[in-house]
């Protein structure tokens, strides 16, 4: 029966260390690639939240998130981060090993949406990087058309997109609505000329309700 040398022990630990530091360093590599692809999903995710409530015009306002370096991003109602409804709030953080880096949104932190059109003011970038693995980001762009995309480029922030149709619902209440009445839909177009489309509701009213759909040209 053969013993270890002193030696032979040493070689051994030496090469498990080894082994185990190389496990560490990629076990630590995924980490920081996963906390990053987490933290992009999740402010995308706040992104097309604050998208959707102006295109649905909730509370009839504009939605809109700020961000900061430290980490933080916050859903805000309002034209402005300054000028918002601060009760209204509700703030994000990201992983704590993730933070913002070239955030380039205008003069600004900050991207708000257009009502019915879903548009970013203004369209810009940002990365999300790695606190401890520098090299890692990636960048989320938001073309001025509202399209949110990963990895894009300054040459995505101008492109158009086919904005599609939506249902409106508008609940009335306070009294009846006659039959002689019409309902009016005020639009600006780009040169500031006021479009109006007028719905009579006698010849559009189906079970007590008014069902209109059609289309109005504002500037295409």
């Amino acid at each position: 029966m053969r013993a270890f040398t002193l030696i032979e022990i040493l070689i051994a630990f030496a090469i498990v260390s080894i082994l185990l530091g190389i496990g560490m360093v990629s076990l630590r590599s995924f980490q920081a690639q996963a906390d990053i692809h987490r933290g992009t999903q999740e402010v995308l995710s706040v992104l097309r939240l604050a998208q959707n409530k102006t295109v649905a015009s909730e509370d009839a306002r504009s939605y809109g998130v700020f961000f900061d370096e430290v980490g933080n991003f916050t859903l805000f109602q309002g034209s402005s981060y300054e000028t918002r409804t601060i009760s209204f709030d509700i703030m994000y953080q990201l992983p704590s090993s993730v933070a913002f880096s070239s955030i380039s949104l205008g003069e600004g932190k900050e991207v708000v949406f257009s009502r019915v059109t879903g548009g970013a003011i203004p369209g810009g970038f940002f990365s999300l990087q790695s606190r401890t693995r520098p090299l890692l980001q990636e960048t989320i762009t938001i073309s001025e058309a509202g399209v949110l995309s990963v990895g894009g480029s300054e040459d995505d922030l101008n492109e158009s997109r086919l904005i599609d149709s939506r249902h409106m619902h508008i609940p009335y209440q306070g009294r009846e609505i006659t039959l002689t009445e019409n309902i009016v839909l005020r639009f600006i177009n780009n040169e500031l000329n006021e479009i109006i489309e007028e719905i009579p509701v006698g010849d559009n009213l189906a079970n007590g309700q008014v069902f209109w759909e059609g289309v109005v040209d504002v500037g295409g």
